[in-house]
């Protein structure tokens, strides 16, 4: 159950998990859906007062009408959802799990994950460690530069 309810959207906190957001106005709406779209995990839509589960990952404020695509949990095909058919928006539990939805040309599941995953152990070290290399190794093709840029000078001022 969500653990605060919200009747506007615009007051950011430091995590949307457990809020509920419900609408006053359009504004409030399209604030909301703004903000379950960048928020990294499930959220509960209640459409036409049917609660939907999934992951929105589109939408299209300027459309007529204006609409969503949410990955709903344990269907097969993305679901479009008009903005103004739903009613409120609970952020569930973050998740950092792949979804698989079907190839539009063959038809076969492909899996879709997050591109970096924060969760794991040790990943803050990791991307330590490759930045240590990357700067290493650019360092290292700046003092060639400089010393074959020093060797063709040598030659023409003897």
């Amino acid at each position: 159950m969500p653990a605060e309810i919200k009747t506007h959207p615009a007051t950011r906190q430091a995590s949307l998990q457990g809020a509920v957001f419900t609408f006053q106005s359009d504004k409030d709406r399209f604030e909301a859906v703004d903000q379950a779209f960048h928020y990294r995990g499930d959220v509960t839509l209640t459409v036409r007062d049917e609660q939907v589960e999934g992951y929105i990952f589109n939408r299209d404020p300027k459309a007529t009408p204006p609409r969503i695509e949410v990955f709903v949990k344990g269907g097969d095909e993305p679901q479009i959802i008009p903005y103004a058919d739903i009613t409120a928006i609970a952020f569930d539990k973050l998740r950092m799990t792949a979804w698989e939805m079907p190839n539009s040309r063959s038809g076969a599941l492909i899996k879709v994950e997050p591109a970096f995953h924060f969760t794991q152990p040790f990943a803050f070290l990791q991307i330590a460690f490759l930045l240590l290399v990357f700067s290493l190794g650019l360092a290292l093709k700046i003092i060639a530069v400089m010393l074959i840029g020093v060797g063709n000078v040598l030659p023409e001022i003897v």
